[in-house]
């Protein structure tokens, strides 16, 4: 049942990362400030949550690599802008319909139909918070 549930989740472009609570963060200016202390889907290493809301011009999916270092995205896919997942092992990210369009950590077309590289954000680690400079409008 798991592959068959893949497939039809693919289908529709819905992505395994979960949103993270808006109580949790707060855009201040150009940056977003995320509570790394209440943002459990960051606390693993391979961990990802998307922000959406809150004003923001566009979608933003915040990970943890395997390395412990933190990645921010606009989370739309260059080829049909759809939203983004880590992949198995969080090595990279793909696109979540069934085109599957993958990524490397820095945003660089892997492999798929996507036309481009993804747009990187500004990723700053401080006194347990994560700064996130969201792109100019």
């Amino acid at each position: 049942m798991g592959a068959l549930a893949d497939f039809f989740r693919a289908l529709a472009g819905i992505c395994q990362t979960r949103p993270l609570d808006q109580a949790f963060w707060r855009v201040e200016g150009d940056k977003i400030i995320v509570l790394l202390a209440a943002a459990g889907q960051l606390a693993q290493r391979g961990g990802a949550a998307r922000l959406e809301g809150q004003g923001l011009p566009a979608p933003v999916l915040v990970l943890r690599g395997q390395d412990g270092g933190y990645r921010a995205f606009v989370n739309r896919c260059t080829h049909m802008g759809r939203r983004l997942d880590p992949a198995a092992g969080g090595a990279s990210l793909r696109c979540c319909s069934l085109s599957h369009s993958t990524f490397d950590l820095e945003g660089e077309r892997l492999a798929g139909p996507a036309k481009g590289g993804l747009t990187k954000l500004k990723v700053e680690h401080l006194r347990g918070e994560l700064l996130v400079t969201l792109p100019p409008e």
